[in-house]
């Protein structure tokens, strides 16, 4: 595990946490395979550019190994608990290992974890705390697992968690809320994030492991292949979720309101920025071509009838 370190002392907080196998793809350098039609089997130096000036200097970072002193299987992802000096990692099944979440304390030294809560049966992808954490101590988690109700089949589950804030930390299995459940069988997406208008986006795959057998990358009357926005706040077992009156396709008929944009294959990464609360995602591509979108409502980004742009 790295995270990536800012050099200069310019007054710019902190350090950034970076699971490098959690990345939006973009990460990995150009692989040169001869006969494909991507990549380059040979670097040749650019000779006749008609560029004037020289590039901006490269920013100020560098990449450095964190918590050497932690034995992991498979990590997937990871976030700093609100308020606190904890971390959270969700550990993917590997070899035998059932999926676990546990926690520790952010210091690079750190030797000692704690399993907050084993998922056996599972596979998770990614988790995030609610706006008020510090107040409700509320964890929801984007998982995967066979259900009854859909034939035996797969299905995506987002749930709602109460953690136990004090030693030792864990969360409690019997506290689970299910928000929303829907079949998905390969492709599952995987990401889940509060935005800054306190609505939760969900990003959704097209539900299998084929080029879109389905074909719900172009259909709006589910679930698949799509980024979700859904009201939790006043959250029930009766009522798990409202429709924003704003959503783009609350007034089409037979389109599901809970999307917000469609056309995706596997966006299996979904984060907030920051400061300007625009939605990005992380799409995986079928056989050339991985994409990166920023999110905007009621917008198709082409799956399965285009790659990326192609």
């Amino acid at each position: 595990m790295f995270r990536l370190k800012y050099l200069a002392d310019s007054g710019v907080p902190g350090v950034l946490l970076l699971a490098v196998w959690l990345s939006l793809g973009l990460l990995t350098g150009v692989i040169a395979q001869e006969g494909k039609p991507y990549g380059l089997a040979k670097r040749e130096r650019w000779e006749n550019t008609r560029l004037v000036g020289t590039p901006e200097p490269p920013l100020p970072f560098t990449v450095e190994p964190v918590y050497k002193s932690q034995a992991w299987h498979t990590p997937i992802f990871i976030a700093p608990e609100p308020g606190s000096d904890r971390m959270f990692v969700l550990l993917h099944e590997s070899s035998g290992k059932p999926t676990e979440l546990v926690t520790f304390r952010d210091e690079p030294k750190v030797a000692e974890r704690t399993q907050a809560i084993e998922l056996r049966g599972r596979i998770a992808y990614s988790f995030c705390f609610d706006p008020d954490y510090a107040d409700n101590a509320q964890l929801y988690l984007f998982s995967n697992l066979r259900m009854d109700k859909f034939d035996g089949g797969k299905a995506n589950r987002i749930s709602r968690f109460i953690v136990r804030r004090e030693p030792e930390w864990s969360v409690d299995p019997a506290s689970e809320h299910i928000i929303l459940e829907w079949s998905s069988r390969g492709h599952d997406g995987g990401g889940i994030a509060f935005g800054h208008d306190g609505m939760l986006y969900i990003s959704t795959g097209d539900g299998t492991s084929d080029s879109d057998k389905w074909l719900s990358g172009q259909t709006l009357d589910d679930l698949l292949g799509s980024v979700l926005r859904i009201d939790i706040r006043d959250s029930t077992p009766e009522k798990p979720y409202t429709i924003p009156p704003d959503n783009p396709f609350v007034d089409l008929p037979n389109a599901r309101p809970e999307l917000f944009a469609y056309g995706l294959r596997n966006p299996w990464r979904l984060t907030i920025d920051a400061l300007t609360g625009q939605v990005w995602v992380g799409n995986n591509g079928q056989d050339l071509w991985e994409t990166v979108h920023l999110v905007r409502p009621g917008e198709n980004y082409g799956w399965s009838v285009y790659e990326g742009s192609h």
